[in-house]
C-alpha cells in the first residue's frame, strides 16, 4: 500500500506522504470485542485502528492511492479481494487476504462474501466503525463456514480510509499486516495468534477443552509449532 495526501488538511489522523517517512505518530490504539466462537477454526478477531495525532488540512483533500497486488499460490488455498467504496461520503479503500488450511472451501467463501459483509455493517467510515463491521463480517462468514466444510482460514482485512487518514486493521490468525515507510522501521499492524506463540490463544483454546501437543517425527520425538487436536492445526 502507498499513500500520498497531494493537498493540505486538517484533521484527525497523520496522511502518509509521499518521500516522507508514513510514521502513525503517537499511536491511538482501539480494540473491538473478538469475533469468538465455540467451534470452527475461524474464533478469534483482533482489531486494531491506528491514527496520528497531527495533520494539515484543506476542506477538500486530494489523495492518491495506489493498490498493488500480487499472488505465489503453492496449494490454491490462498485468496485475497479490494473495493474502493464510500462511506458516509468518504473515500474507503479495502483489502482482505484469506490464507486457507485444511482445502480452499473457507478461503474462497471469505473471498466471495466477506467484503460484502464488511462494507454493509460499516455505518460510516470512521475507524470504530470499521472495527465494529470486521468483527461483525468475520462472526458471519464463520457461521457461513461451519455448515460447508470442515477448512479453515486465517483473515486480514484493512481499511484506509483516504478521507480521515485513518487505517483500521482486523485479523484473525497469521497473515500480517505491516506498514512500510519510505525510511525508518516498519510497523506490525496485526496480531499473530499461532498456538506456538500466542499465549491469549492457547488459553482460549485450553479454555474450550482443547488438547495442544507436537506432532511427533518418525524417531518419536516432539517436532514442529504446537498443534490442536484433533486435526493437528497450528492456529484454531
Amino acid at each position: 500500500w502507498r499513500a500520498a495526501n497531494t493537498g493540505a488538511r486538517r484533521g484527525r489522523g497523520r496522511p502518509i506522504e509521499t518521500g516522507a517517512p508514513a510514521r502513525a505518530g503517537r499511536a491511538e490504539i482501539e480494540t473491538a470485542g473478538p469475533a469468538r466462537a465455540s467451534e470452527g477454526e475461524i474464533a478469534t478477531s483482533e482489531a486494531k485502528a491506528i491514527k496520528g495525532d497531527e495533520a494539515t488540512v484543506t476542506d477538500e483533500p486530494n489523495w492518491v492511492c495506489e493498490v498493488g497486488q500480487a499472488q505465489r499460490d503453492l496449494k490454491g488455498e490462498d485468496c485475497f479481494d479490494t473495493r474502493r467504496v464510500t462511506l458516509s461520503g468518504e473515500d474507503v479503500a479495502v483489502i482482505m487476504v484469506a490464507d486457507g488450511h485444511g482445502g480452499s472451501a473457507a478461503s474462497r467463501h471469505c473471498r466471495k462474501h466477506l467484503l460484502d459483509y464488511y462494507i454493509a455493517a460499516a455505518g460510516d467510515g470512521s475507524a470504530a466503525s470499521l472495527l465494529g463491521a470486521g468483527a461483525t463480517a468475520c462472526q458471519q462468514v464463520h457461521e457461513e463456514v461451519k455448515r460447508i466444510t470442515n477448512a479453515g482460514s486465517t483473515v486480514t482485512i484493512i481499511a484506509l480510509n483516504l478521507t480521515r487518514g485513518e487505517l483500521a486493521v482486523v485479523n484473525l490468525g497469521d497473515s500480517e499486516a505491516w506498514l512500510v515507510p519510505p525510511s525508518g522501521s516498519c510497523v506490525r499492524l496485526s496480531e499473530d495468534h499461532r498456538l506456538d506463540t500466542s499465549e491469549p490463544e492457547r488459553a482460549r483454546v485450553r479454555g474450550m477443552g482443547g488438547h495442544l501437543s507436537h506432532a511427533r517425527n518418525r524417531a518419536g520425538d516432539p517436532a514442529g509449532p504446537l498443534r490442536l487436536w484433533p486435526g493437528g492445526v497450528a492456529q484454531a
